[in-house]
């Protein structure tokens, strides 16, 4: 799952203001990024920023550059101060002409993803980056364990197939990885058990420094 927190200060002029329907607009509009996702929204920089910080990395910045209160390089660059590393996105109607151009600078050196202009009838531009800094980043995202062990198995497939052994009633028995998930996912005694051991030969293993990290 990945948050996408969208800051523009414009925003809830669509639909004549009313937010629910704002949301579900931008929702349709965003179906096609390739992962799950959460949506919030925010007219107001300052409030996006307690918000982002409280999400953590696993998050994407959707950034308008011209706000009144707090535009979009000094929100930025607030965000980058608070050692956070999630990938930001400006989005500006006046990206080719020149408007934003003295927010240059600030925005490069603090780190922004990509830079795409807004277009309210087509967001393909859009979703592309989402979906580029999505590939990316996919694997800074923090996620829950089991979270993480499923999304790791979607991209390695035939891991599944992969027969372990493991003691069931004191007896050694081979059994296909993938029937070990499906235990874990429904959260049965014997998945469990034996994501508990999972997690800690993996951990054993980060501690002594066995493994390399790809």
């Amino acid at each position: 799952m990945v948050n996408i927190v969208y800051i523009d200060d414009e925003v809830y002029k669509m639909r004549g203001g009313d937010k629910e329907e704002v949301k579900d607009l931008l929702e349709s509009d965003l179906e096609d990024i390739t992962e799950k996702f959460e949506l919030y929204i925010y007219d107001n920089g300052e409030d996006a920023i307690e918000r982002i910080l409280s999400l953590g990395n696993n998050t994407i910045i959707i950034l308008d550059m011209q706000m009144p209160e707090i535009n979009g390089a000094e929100v930025l660059e607030k965000i980058r101060k608070n050692n956070n590393t999630c990938p930001v996105i400006g989005y500006s109607a006046n990206k080719s002409n020149g408007k934003n151009d003295h927010m240059l600078v600030s925005l490069l050196e603090n780190d922004l993803f990509d830079y795409v202009e807004r277009a309210e009838a087509d967001r393909s531009n859009l979703i592309q980056a989402i979906n580029k800094a999505i590939e990316k980043f996919k694997d800074n995202i923090p996620l829950e364990l089991n979270e993480a062990l499923n999304e790791y198995l979607e991209r390695n497939e035939k891991f599944k197939d992969v027969k372990i052994i493991v003691k069931e009633d004191g007896e050694n028995k081979e059994v296909a990885f993938s029937n070990i998930q499906e235990h874990i996912n429904k959260g049965t005694t014997f998945g469990r058990d034996y994501q508990k051991a999972i997690y800690k030969i993996a951990f054993e293993d980060f501690k002594e420094q066995r493994k390399v990290i790809e």
